[in-house]
């Protein structure tokens, strides 16, 4: 009885210090990092590396259309209103932390770098591209460098679209729901993210 267990004991012990020899990752291991802030260790991760299509293809998930992405950057995630954040993580750490490196930065206002004011965003060439209200804007994959790129239309009635491949496909919500009797415009419209073009109807 006592041999097996001081075999069990053995076999605890070495599997605790097995366990306890990993690596730490940036996200974990950066002094600075209080737990919400972003590291500023985004770089692109070569293993496993995907085709362009795949990480701008359009994906859903359980928290709604076109708020998560796969990158070869890591994972990043656009929280809904009314945070409007996008929090990131490297791939193989389920810690998700706002896209924010900015040591000034309360992370709770909307001059933080990781606010988007969004509902939907993509992936396309080494940017993220979100939609706030009518307008497209992207940014870098750090969270800095917040651009404006496109007006969609002009009237403030709401959308409901996604990314894939380089385009924002999207429906004008007038006067009700997709598909409703009240909705005066059931066009399906796509827009080219990264050039001067305008929206067409598909």
């Amino acid at each position: 009885m006592i041999k097996k267990l001081s075999i069990l004991l053995t076999l605890v012990l070495v599997a605790g210090c097995l366990t306890s020899c990993s690596k730490p990752s940036p996200l974990e291991s950066n002094p600075n990092n209080s737990g919400n802030e972003f590291s500023s260790y985004v770089k692109i991760d070569q293993t496993n590396l995907k085709q362009e299509e795949y990480y701008s293809s359009f994906r859903q998930n359980e928290s709604g259309v076109a708020r998560y992405l796969e990158t070869p950057y890591g994972m990043y995630f656009l929280r809904g209103i009314p945070d409007s954040s996008i929090y990131y993580s490297e791939k193989g750490n389920t810690k998700y932390v706002k896209l924010c490196n900015r040591p000034d930065c309360t992370h709770s206002s909307k001059d933080c770098n990781a606010y988007t004011g969004g509902y939907y965003m993509g992936y396309y060439k080494d940017k993220i591209y979100y939609t706030s209200g009518t307008s497209i804007n992207c940014m870098n994959m750090d969270g800095t460098n917040h651009m404006g790129l496109k007006t969609l239309y002009d009237y403030p009635d709401p959308n409901f679209g996604y990314f894939h491949n380089g385009y924002f496909y999207y429906l004008i919500i007038k006067g009700g729901t997709v598909g409703s009797p009240g909705n005066i415009d059931n066009n399906l419209y796509r827009v080219k993210i990264d050039d001067n073009s305008k929206p067409e109807i598909v």
